[in-house]
């Protein structure tokens, strides 16, 4: 049978379109091409996962994304794919869901899976299988014809599975109207705002309060280590004024350097930049030998010890630094990320040789003081500060809990707001899924949106804005258009089918995984954090 499909074929135009058949794969399943012995992930009844499946399996989730995202797959969104978490549990979850099928006795016949290969528009031509086009993309992808029909078989064999455990779900059409009011529906809050500016006014902090907050919170006080440095300057410009430059090297550097000399949009003429030119190589000239006699100090130093001697007995200035930290380097190594290995040297120690555009350093470390807690006189304003601030919004939380307490327990709004002296205020009418007007777009408040309704007119408790808390308070509902869900009922009553079966199949690979570990069956003895 599919023996018959393995022959004949050359057309790389097709080659590209079997990644993507690859990439629907992977992405809900895995990897299946054959296991090899290494260390083992897991084991199912005592078929093992290995490490090498584990790497593989990573390594063609990264080429599907990269496929997808092409230049856009920046680390940020690599870091937020989790990458190796995916992979780890496509291994895991495909091999439970292949285990559970076999004990289900679920099995795919040689002619379905050759009926599904026939029937992939990739190996197609004039919209018949080409047997060509099938072993040419199966090669450009690396996979032999038993690999991948074994990959079909497993995706018909999960792809029966998940349907038996999807066959029991459905939608009302009041679960559809729920959601459909739920992003469609506007409502109107009223609210509270417990300011902590308003209680921050009322603190006058004593020492004592003070010495606790900087004890508390001492790591935002450290000094930060701080080194004090000695160095020696090797200018290019100093060692290039007054070198000679022939009027051979000037046109042989105009002519490599034409663009350079643009006006207008034409090129300026030799006489023209004849003497930017020779200023030019006089500074590149040196810049190198200022090079060379930066790391023949340098070396001759490091050797001897002999810092200060030798800066005196070639007529060196030795310039020393105040002390300074890694936040404020001093200006003339700023912008040079070799300084901070300096950090790391010891006292007495010299490092590398430093260069900017414009000279090359000889750098020595003279002293170091170690991080520390400053005392309180000398960052006093520095932590009465933080301490006004932690303590007013704690005030301020305690006092929109102490009160929100009292509304639970029937007590009226507009009398709690007249009691502290509080202006209610109202969103008007929004789409909850939106920005609260007046209230922010915080996950915290839009979370509380969905929750009021009349009934039950109060989210959990007080909300925070910044610094600040506030009570909100359901007051009024816009309903959405009749019409507009009669439009859109089908589709979304298609979106929350397709929620609900991927939900179902995620729950019983859940419980289904937690009873076969209970079970002994399945034994994990990597997790990802191990990877």
């Amino acid at each position: 049978m599919l023996e018959l499909m393995r022959k004949h074929a050359r057309n790389w135009l097709m080659k590209v379109i079997l990644g993507i058949i690859i990439v629907v794969f992977v992405l809900y399943f895995g990897s299946t091409r054959g296991r090899q012995k290494a260390d083992s992930i897991a084991a199912l009844d005592n078929k093992t996962i290995s490490y090498v499946e584990y790497q593989r399996e990573y390594e063609r989730l990264l080429d599907a994304y990269r496929e997808r995202f092409q230049g856009a797959l920046t680390d940020e969104v690599l870091k937020q794919l989790n990458l190796k978490q995916q992979a780890y549990d496509d291994l895991i979850n495909q091999a439970v869901m292949m285990q559970k099928a076999e004990d289900m006795k679920i099995q795919v016949s040689d002619e379905e899976v050759k009926n599904m290969i026939l029937s992939y528009p990739a190996f197609q031509r004039g919209g018949a299988f080409d047997q060509r086009i099938y072993e040419e993309l199966l090669r450009y992808n690396k996979m032999t014809p038993e690999e991948f029909e074994a990959a079909q078989r497993k995706n018909l064999t999960i792809g029966r599975l998940s349907q038996l455990i999807q066959e029991g779900m459905h939608v009302s059409d009041r679960e559809v109207l729920d959601v459909y009011r739920a992003q469609a529906d506007k409502i109107n809050a009223e609210f509270i705002t417990f300011a902590a500016r308003d209680f921050r006014a009322r603190l006058s902090p004593t020492d004592a309060d003070l010495e606790g907050y900087l004890k508390t919170h001492g790591d935002e006080f450290r000094v930060p280590e701080q080194i004090k440095v000695s160095y020696i300057v090797f200018p290019g410009g100093a060692y290039g004024s007054g070198s000679k430059v022939t009027e051979a090297e000037i046109a042989d550097y105009y002519d490599r350097h034409r663009d350079r000399f643009l006006q207008g949009g034409k090129t300026l003429s030799l006489n023209q930049v004849r003497g930017k030119i020779a200023s030019e190589m006089q500074q590149i000239g040196g810049m190198y030998r200022a090079g060379d006699e930066a790391k023949r100090a340098h070396d001759t130093i490091y050797q001897e010890e002999n810092f200060d001697a030798y800066a005196a007995k070639n007529k060196l200035a030795v310039h020393t630094t105040d002390y300074f930290t890694s936040r404020n380097i001093p200006a003339e190594f700023k912008g040079l990320k070799e300084f901070s290995t300096f950090f790391s040297l010891d006292k007495n120690e010299i490092g590398q040789v430093l260069s900017s555009d414009s000279a090359y350093y000889v750098v020595k470390v003279v002293d170091k003081k170690a991080p520390y807690v400053p005392l309180l006189k000398d960052v006093r304003a520095e932590v009465e500060r933080g301490y006004l601030d932690a303590e007013s919004r704690s005030r301020c939380r305690s006092a929109a809990e102490a009160a929100f307490a009292a509304l639970k327990k029937g007590g009226s709004f507009t009398a709690l707001a007249a009691k502290q002296g509080l202006q209610i205020q109202e969103t008007g009418f929004f789409l909850p899924a939106g920005p609260a007007p007046k209230l922010g777009a915080s996950r915290q408040i839009q979370e509380a949106m969905f929750q009021i309704s009349d009934k039950s007119p109060y989210p959990e408790g007080p909300l925070n804005m910044g610094d600040d808390s506030v009570i909100i308070r359901f007051k009024a509902l816009e309903p959405a258009s009749v019409a507009d869900f009669e439009a859109k009922k089908q589709a979304l009553k298609l979106a929350l089918l397709r929620m609900k079966r991927a939900t179902a199949v995620s729950s019983w690979l859940k419980d289904t995984k937690a009873a076969l570990i209970k079970d002994g069956r399945l034994k994990i003895y990597k997790e990802v954090k191990d990877l």
